[in-house]
């Protein structure tokens, strides 16, 4: 790509007698901006695109309660396993835009795990009742 652009630019006169002052130089800069980029404007479009595709948007908010499905391993009094479950109410405390996004998620100021945007209405829920709605038609033991 040919620079249009120079770094010791000085005036506008020969340029373009038509432009206000300000407005040129307004346009010069940002086209010098554009031009340090090194790209073209279809690997700038190219680049958009792959990042619209690729950057994915969690739906929770940092501070937002959401309600967290957790199973317990417990024993009975013949050392059997059981398995039950609770709904733990945590706050969101970070999000994360990686190849898939994810949040993290505290319970009285502890890390309580790291879910990802697909956990949403199986492990995670934005109300307790959602949370006990699932477990009951999963049949979970709720404790």
């Amino acid at each position: 790509m040919e620079r249009l652009t120079k770094d010791d630019f000085i005036g506008y006169a020969d340029v373009c007698d038509l432009c206000d002052e300000n407005k040129f130089v307004q346009i010069y800069y940002r086209l010098k901006e554009y031009e340090n980029t090194g790209l073209t404007p279809s690997e700038i479009e190219h680049l958009v695109k792959e990042l619209s595709i690729s950057v994915k948007h969690t739906s929770v908010e940092i501070g937002q309660t959401v309600y967290v499905l957790r199973k317990n391993y417990k024993y009975d009094r013949n050392y059997n396993t059981v398995i039950v479950h609770s709904i733990l109410e945590c706050k969101v405390t970070k999000k994360q835009i990686k190849t898939v996004a994810s949040f993290t998620v505290k319970s009285n100021n502890d890390y309580y795990g790291t879910f990802r945007e697909n956990s949403i209405g199986k492990t995670v829920f934005f109300t307790k009742e959602e949370a006990e709605n699932y477990a009951k038609r999963k049949k979970y033991k709720i404790e």
